[in-house]
């Protein structure tokens, strides 16, 4: 028949036509991702960081999730994406053609891609195996891909993933992180209006933010409402009672404490465990962070250093234009714990850390670890120093160096004990010169200080530069009878499903317990009587010391009670004098007072404990030898058993 020729040609160019298109279906289907990979999927899930008493204090993550099993899922959160995104989810197959079939019309009658048409199946497939663009070619790929998806999993696992990996804005990936950013509760804990708002957010997390734009929030949440309502999810009564509900926001999506404690314990956890075990493993950080005393620390800082700036405006007339900057470190003695950290006025500007980074010279706050190493060597509180006039050599100084006292006086024969209380330079040089500087070095390495110390007079006075972090766990050596324990910020570390890894305090004996009782004598008679007065108003037995640079550059005030030692330096970031008078008692002293009345208050006031071996005598405060009423009025002093004079004084 003479029709016959055309059908057999249409037909086989039909099948040609459709053999073509299988082909490229089998083609593209070859070149897709192996869709069984889901099986292993594992996202990034941040780590998290907490205080010494179990709060979280801050989160690493390159993605702020948390991941939920199905049966963490709130069914009201279902409902609202289901209604919002994909309401035949539970029926379809991974692709619905329908769906697709408006978005295309929509598509040409725009003449670009305007519409998606995607169920949540294949919004999966586009977020874990594809590329963000608008393309024909990708759209295919996103649909096979589907197809695969729901071939291979139950859609309660496809709706897990789903949850665990959706983008919600805010930086929150993941339902559980989605609910702590905007309502700051567990995603257990939603309502149903919250639901809504948050299945109002895969669509556009920017523009339906309430954060940035609460009336779009709003409206697009009443259409989310509406949905639920109308696929029978929720009954017209609680739709209308979910619609008046106000959106109570959380505000503390991006408050952490102790800034740059925080990116210290990052450094550790990247040294660690790297990269990837910070940003995909979950870790759980228990740190040594005390939040009150944090609090105080940053109080403390932040008004101390504006009265500064206020005296220093005040002085020349103007304003200040460079920013003085502070630290605060606070150590507990027994552990090395590192309770509290400052590092400087606002780590949004600067994240160098000058509680632990910044080398700079501590001033007469370096002389307890003088005077410590005297007393190891043969001296006691009762000997006797000359402070008199000095021309040395120092290289520090290019040549002959002549130190002077604050006072620019000079105090003749005076006991060890006062030399340091009045601290007094002239005395402190010579006894370093009749030591021999490496000496004071070697107690300064056992000591905890790593940075380089000269061999100098001038290393008498603090000539050499440290850390804050370093000179105050030092001190912390004279509150735990001569065991410093090494700083630590970290308790203990676990992995998702893992044991914790615990950090064990690591010591090293500095010097015996008689000389640290000794020294924490000495530097109470510092806040008793000497520079270190303002200490007093911590309100409970402390030792201390204050440090001050040549022409007021650098002002340091370091210190301890028994129980929490702690170091604060104040100045410019550049050698910058603070201005005349700027000293460490009345720069520094006064954050540091103020940091330990609050840090300690409530709690119980201890007395430095004297160990076994330590006696007292009467001694003549003019040769340093026992009393004798014929020598004038006495002192009551103390010394390790075996040290005490022998001699009495004779008549003067």
């Amino acid at each position: 028949m003479p029709f016959r020729k055309p059908v057999i040609i249409a037909a086989l160019l039909f099948g040609a036509l459709m053999g073509g298109i299988a082909g490229y279906i089998f083609a593209k289907f070859a070149e897709l991702p192996d869709v069984k990979s889901l099986e292993e999927y594992a996202p990034p899930v941040s780590t998290k960081i907490y205080s010494d008493d179990g709060r979280l204090i801050g989160e690493l993550f390159q993605e702020k999730r948390e991941l939920l099993s199905f049966e963490q899922l709130p069914p009201d959160a279902i409902n609202a994406v289901l209604a919002a995104e994909d309401a035949h989810f539970w029926r379809h197959k991974g692709v619905r053609a329908l769906s697709l079939f408006r978005a295309l019309l929509a598509d040409i009658r725009a003449r670009r891609l305007v519409q998606g048409g995607s169920t949540i199946t294949q919004q999966l497939a586009k977020t874990l195996f594809l590329t963000p663009e608008k393309t024909l070619s990708r759209k295919l790929n996103e649909m096979m891909i589907a197809l695969q998806l729901e071939l291979n999993y139950t859609k309660q696992e496809l709706l897990t993933t789903y949850f665990n990996q959706i983008y919600f804005g805010s930086g929150a990936y993941g339902l559980e992180a989605a609910s702590q950013v905007y309502f700051g509760k567990s995603a257990k804990d939603l309502t149903l209006a919250e639901c809504a708002l948050i299945g109002a957010l895969p669509r556009g997390p920017s523009l339906y933010s309430p954060y940035s734009n609460m009336g779009k929030a709003k409206e697009r949440r009443s259409f989310v409402l509406a949905r639920m309502k109308a696929e029978g999810f929720i009954t017209e009564e609680a739709r209308a009672k979910a619609e008046v509900e106000p959106i109570a926001l959380s505000y503390k999506k991006n408050i952490e404490y102790a800034p740059y404690f925080l990116e210290l314990v990052r450094q550790e956890l990247e040294t660690r465990y790297g990269s990837e075990g910070i940003y995909r493993r979950g870790l759980e950080v228990r740190t040594t962070l005390n939040i009150e005393m944090q609090v105080a620390a940053q109080d403390a800082v932040a008004k101390g250093v504006k009265e500064l700036e206020e005296r220093i405006a005040k002085r020349k007339g103007n304003p200040q234009k460079l920013p003085v900057q502070g630290a605060l470190i606070a150590i507990e003695p027994a552990t090395g714990e590192i309770k509290a950290m400052v590092g400087g006025t606002d780590f949004r500007l600067s994240q160098f850390n000058r509680a632990v980074q910044a080398r700079r010279q501590p001033g007469s706050a370096f002389k307890p670890l003088l005077y410590a190493t005297a007393l190891e060597n043969g001296y006691t509180p009762a000997s006797i120093l000359v402070d008199s006039p000095l021309e040395v050599e120092d290289p520090a100084f290019g040549g002959s160096w002549k130190p002077v006292n604050y006072q620019n006086r000079f105090f003749g024969p005076v006991p060890l004990r006062y030399a340091i209380t009045h601290s007094l330079n002239l005395a402190s040089v010579k006894l370093l010169l009749a030591l021999g500087t490496q000496k004071v070095i070697a107690f300064a390495r056992r000591d905890g200080i790593t940075t380089e110390l000269t061999p100098y007079p001038s290393l008498a006075l603090g000539g050499s530069e440290v850390t804050l972090k370093e000179l105050t766990s030092a001190y912390s050596a004279f509150a735990n009878r001569g065991q410093r324990a090494n700083p630590l910020i970290i308790r203990s570390v676990r992995s998702k499903g893992g044991a914790p890894e615990e950090t064990s305090p690591a010591f090293t004996e500095v010097t015996s317990a008689k000389t640290a009782y000794l020294m924490s004598s000495l530097l109470q008679s510092v806040v008793r009587e000497g520079t270190g007065r303002v200490a007093q108003k911590a309100g409970r037995p402390v030792a201390a010391k204050t440090g001050t640079t040549d022409e007021f550059t650098d002002a340091w005030f370091v210190g301890y009670a028994p129980q929490l030692a702690a170091g604060v330096w104040v100045g410019f970031d550049v050698k910058k004098s603070l201005g005349e008078g700027e000293t460490g008692a009345k720069a520094a002293g006064p954050i540091w007072t103020e940091f330990m009345a609050t840090a300690l208050k409530g709690r119980e006031a201890h007395e430095f404990e004297p160990p076994d071996g330590i006696e007292e005598a009467e001694i003549d405060p003019v040769t340093g030898l026992l009393a004798d009423p014929r020598c004038g009025p006495a002192v009551m002093e103390i010394f390790a058993e075996g040290t005490q004079p022998v001699k009495s004084c004779t008549k003067r």
